[in-house]
């Protein structure tokens, strides 16, 4: 019996997804395609923070302009596009491939300077499209290194939020605490058994 031939960069460092062939993981994303607006949601900031003031006061000629109190309230996000298994390329290759790449737009605060000065001293609300929200999904961890490790392979050659859907909240911390998002999903038992 001959070897499966390595189709991504990934599978050539050995990073098999073996939860790909899964029903629980066709159940995870099934779950994610009806319930992304609340992931998207809950792992992106929905109220303003003291460091998107600071972010735009950087900018500011004068950072008292600007206060937490003075925004209106953040509006909801808005899913532009949603794309399962999502190919990351680099020049003819294929690195490997996110299960889920959402395009959103949120609300984000302007600076901008007057005509024919060079201060920056008004700002506005804005309506943008962020980078990508990449949602990697796994039905259960069995490493922590290979996930992370997958994660910054993919780092490296698209640039976004990455954040890992799970129902195996065993190391949810320490991959918060690697800069990686981590949505804990409990999918019905009934529903993952009938498959």
């Amino acid at each position: 019996m001959s070897k499966t031939r390595a189709t991504t960069i990934q599978q050539r460092f050995g990073f098999k997804d073996d939860d790909l062939k899964t029903a629980t993981h066709d159940q995870l994303m099934m779950w994610l395609n009806e319930n992304v607006e609340k992931v998207t949601n809950r792992v992106i900031a929905n109220e303003w923070t003291e460091e998107d003031v600071g972010q735009a006061t950087r900018y500011l000629t004068d950072p008292s302009l600007l206060k937490l109190t003075d925004l209106p309230e953040r509006a909801p996000i808005t899913i532009t596009e949603k794309i399962w298994e999502y190919p990351i390329i680099s020049g003819k290759y294929v690195i490997g491939f996110v299960d889920m790449l959402i395009r959103y737009k949120a609300d984000s605060i302007t600076v901008f300077n007057e005509k024919g000065y060079d201060r920056y001293n008004e700002w506005r609300v804005s309506r943008f499209v962020n980078e990508p929200l990449c949602l990697e999904v796994k039905s259960t961890i069995p490493s922590l290194g290979e996930l992370i490790r997958q994660i910054r392979m993919y780092q490296q050659y698209l640039q976004g939020c990455y954040v890992v859907v799970s129902p195996d909240a065993r190391f949810a911390d320490a991959i918060r605490s690697q800069g990686i998002g981590f949505y804990h999903c409990v999918l019905d038992p009934l529903d993952v058994a009938m498959t």
